[in-house]
């Protein structure tokens, strides 16, 4: 909502607040680091009504910090709220402020009423202004939610394009292939066409399996089969798995794990799921002759697998959500259904495990870490 155009939804409110309480000017102000932007304001002289931003601390910020409204009846002889830009410049004696709260219990910003001589606020005008902070928030909290749709909309717009092109691919190899086997091919021709085949049907498996398994997970119906599985053989098993994938693009795929074992109450089929799922992802976005690391650690009662690249990394704006369902981080030509490490989450999840991603941004790197807990010997 930073730096957003005015909406006349906001600027109800700050006029509606205004009237009511008879003040000269009411504003909805979202507040970061040294700023207040403000998303709606009436009665503010310009400047400042157009430029709608003010930097230092001011009022706004000490009620950020607040978990209650901050009612000042006469600033003048408080001496912490001294150098706050507008007692000097709109000559302000009295403010009230409501901190407006996000869901996720963070204060964004805060719906204040200020005048030009002391004026004692009284609990109708603190119940007022928060009423319409709530309201305020609510409006905010909508936007978000519906950006939040938007791009999910995108992105399974995305998502069916990509997976359009993911079965055109191996379907393109498969038909040709089809087509020469017949009693006149030769016997060196007809293995090798077989070979096409098995390829390209794996390549279509594995698409499917993801879908449906990304269903499962979504609607819960996925079962674990658990039993007492040695984490470190897995791990090299994965790695072993996928050490042609890496060597065909030139690429260093190691495995650092204790010689011993690592016992862990799991599915084993699920957990390979996952590490191959991780691998492939690294050895993707990672360019030919680069180098992938897979180090299993083990901290009191907790295994820590860790899959890291020196690869193109995440972008900082797609950290926060590259586990979500159908995220595609990556070139266009490399980007994937966006469907692995959503389920990768989901399967870690079901194990009561977690799993995160790091990375200094692009041309960085990445790691994806998973924590899962240790059976004892």
């Amino acid at each position: 909502m930073l730096d957003t155009p005015p909406e006349e939804v906001f600027d109800r409110m700050t006029r509606l607040a205004a009237t009511i309480m008879g003040v000269p000017v009411s504003f909805i102000s979202l507040v970061e680091d040294r700023r207040d932007f403000y998303k709606s304001q009436y009665g503010m002289p310009e400047p400042l009504a157009s430029e709608r931003q003010l930097g230092g601390r001011t009022f706004c910020h000490y009620t950020l910090h607040s978990d209650a409204p901050l009612a000042l009846d006469d600033v003048i002889g408080l001496p912490v709220f001294a150098d706050v830009p507008t007692v000097r410049s709109l000559g302000i004696r009295s403010y009230l402020g409501v901190p407006m709260r996000a869901a996720d219990g963070h204060n964004v910003g805060s719906f204040c009423a200020i005048d030009v001589k002391p004026r004692h606020w009284s609990e109708q005008d603190v119940n007022i202004l928060s009423e319409l902070a709530h309201s305020a928030m609510r409006e905010i909290e909508l936007r978000r939610t519906l950006r939040e749709l938007r791009a999910a909309d995108l992105r399974k717009d995305v998502f069916v394009a990509t997976l359009a092109h993911e079965l055109r691919q191996p379907l393109a190899a498969l038909l040709p292939a089809v087509g020469i086997l017949d009693a006149r091919t030769s016997a060196t021709t007809m293995q090798a066409a077989r070979d096409v085949i098995a390829r390209q049907v794996k390549q279509l498996q594995h698409i499917v399996d993801d879908l449906i398994d990304a269903a499962g997970i979504v609607g819960n119906k996925i079962v674990l089969h658990r039993e007492r599985a040695d984490l470190a053989q897995l791990l090299r098993g994965a790695v072993d798995s996928l050490a042609p994938l890496a060597e065909q693009r030139r690429q260093s795929l190691a495995v650092v794990a204790p010689t011993s074992s690592v016992w862990v109450d799991a599915d084993t089929a699920r957990l390979h799921q996952v590490f191959s799922n991780l691998i492939t992802n690294a050895i993707k976005y990672t360019p030919d002759g680069g180098s992938i690391e897979v180090t299993l650690k083990v901290q009191g009662r907790s295994s820590i697998v860790t899959v890291r690249d020196n690869g193109q990394g995440i972008a900082p704006e797609a950290l926060p959500h590259i586990f979500d369902l159908f995220m595609q981080e990556g070139t266009a030509q490399r980007a994937g259904l966006g469907i692995g490490l959503n389920l990768a989450r989901g399967l870690v999840h079901l194990h009561g495990g977690s799993v995160e991603a790091h990375s200094e941004g692009r041309d960085r790197g990445s790691a994806f870490t998973v924590t899962l807990a240790t059976v004892a010997d």
